[in-house]
C-alpha cells in the first residue's frame, strides 16, 4: 500500500502537467504495487515484469519481493484473471478502502495525466463510500464471454446506501490485457 504522502505526491505531479507522462508500475520489498511518476529505483522498488518478460526477468523480482507464493506478487502479475477474482479483488480494496489497490484494477494504457487524475479522484470518492454490490451487467455466464472483447459485460459497482435514492452504480468496462481482465472507464 502507498504511504498517503506518496499517493499525495502522486495525485499533484498528475494535477501540475500539462503534459503526458510515463507512470511507473513498481513492485516494493513487501510485494505491493506502487505507481509512481519516477522510475521503480528511486523509489526502492524494482520494476513491474511486463507481459512477456523473460523467466529470468520475472525470477528476479520474485526472488527481490518474496516468494512465488506470495499473494501481492501474484496481484501485482495479474491482479484478476478471471470474472471471479475481478469481483473478489474490487470487493477486497474497498473492505481496506485501498486507492492503490484499486488503481492496479485498472488498465492504465495511453492514459494522459489530466485522464488518470480524473479516475483517481473517482475512485477516491467512491471508496469513501460503503459497497453494496459487485456484480457484471448484463448476467452471463463467463464461459460465453469473449476473448476479443465484442462480448464481454460491464462490472457494476454500487455504493452508498442501500436504497433507490442514496444508491449510486458505476460502470466499468472491462478490457482483456495480457491474461488478466482490467476496469476501464
Amino acid at each position: 500500500m502507498i504511504p498517503t504522502a506518496t499517493l499525495g505526491l502522486f495525485l499533484v505531479a498528475l494535477a501540475t502537467s500539462a503534459s503526458e507522462t510515463r507512470i511507473f508500475r513498481c513492485i516494493d520489498g513487501s510485494g505491493a504495487s506502487v505507481f509512481a511518476d519516477r522510475p521503480c529505483h528511486m523509489l526502492d522498488a524494482h520494476t513491474f515484469p511486463r507481459a512477456g518478460a523473460s523467466e529470468a526477468a520475472v525470477e528476479i523480482v520474485e526472488e527481490s519481493a518474496g516468494s512465488e507464493e506470495d499473494p501481492a506478487l501474484r496481484a501485482a502479475r495479474c491482479p484478476a484473471a478471471d470474472g471471479t477474482a475481478l469481483i473478489a479483488a474490487v470487493e477486497d480494496v474497498f473492505a481496506r478502502r485501498d486507492l492503490n489497490g484499486y488503481a492496479a484494477l485498472y488498465h492504465w494504457v495511453g492514459a494522459t495525466r489530466s485522464y488518470a487524475f480524473l479516475v483517481m479522484e473517482r475512485m477516491e470518492r467512491m471508496l469513501k463510500e460503503p459497497l453494496i454490490e459487485v456484480a457484471f451487467e448484463p448476467e452471463m455466464p463467463e464461459e460465453s464471454w469473449s476473448v476479443d472483447e465484442t462480448a464481454l459485460p460491464d462490472l457494476r459497482i454500487d455504493t452508498g446506501v442501500d436504497n433507490f435514492d442514496d444508491r449510486r452504480s458505476t460502470f466499468f468496462r472491462l478490457r482483456r490485457h495480457a491474461g488478466c481482465l482490467w476496469l476501464v472507464l
